[in-house]
């Protein structure tokens, strides 16, 4: 049975010289992650320091919004029986991670998610996901992780360009309206004589 290391992961090279130099240099082994090695320095006492500090430097979750994305999409989430709804929330969770997960409470403003609204290209996706933010900022008031108010309550939309709909008529439709069937609102109705 191989020994087990109190540091594991924690590698040491060395590589020897055609004249007898020793460099000595100090990894941390990522193999099974599929990530590269991550190297620690070439003196012992600032790689063990260094090795400490990245693994036990793990993104802190409590007392952010991370921590109310996680549990409602552990618990509300599979409530929906929408199917096209739980994967339309999930996208949208997907895009606010990275801006608002690692954020405390205090930290989120009207002015931060105005600029979201601003910056976001998707104008009525960004609208869907202020929406469903609402939504999950209630259940963390819930569940007691805030007592702050959501602080876009009444925040406005960002507006979407208009999509230009219009009234398309077909070519024989001068004919039709020409016929005398559609009589207008402004004339006068004419009795037959």
């Amino acid at each position: 049975m191989p020994k087990k290391s109190k540091l594991p992961g924690f590698r040491q090279h060395v590589r020897k010289g055609k004249q007898g130099q020793v460099w000595v240099s100090y990894w941390l082994d990522m193999r099974g992650t599929g990530k590269p090695d991550i190297p620690l320095g070439t003196d012992h006492a600032q790689a063990l320091a260094e090795y400490h500090r990245v693994k036990t430097d793990k993104p802190r979750i409590a007392g952010t919004i991370e921590e109310a994305f996680r549990r409602w999409e552990r618990e509300c989430l599979p409530e929906y029986e929408n199917a096209t709804t739980r994967r339309n929330y999930a996208q949208s969770l997907k895009m606010m991670r990275p801006v608002f997960g690692p954020a405390t409470w205090d930290s989120v403003r009207v002015s931060t998610l105005a600029e979201y609204l601003r910056k976001r290209s998707a104008k009525t996706q960004a609208n869907r996901e202020k929406a469903l933010l609402s939504v999950i900022w209630g259940k963390a008031r819930e569940w007691e992780l805030t007592a702050l108010p959501f602080p876009a309550y009444k925040m406005r939309l960002s507006n979407p360009p208009p999509q230009g709909i219009g009234v398309r008529f077909p070519a024989r439709a001068p004919a039709i309206l020409d016929s005398g069937h559609f009589a207008s609102a402004t004339a006068p109705a004419v009795a037959p004589a």
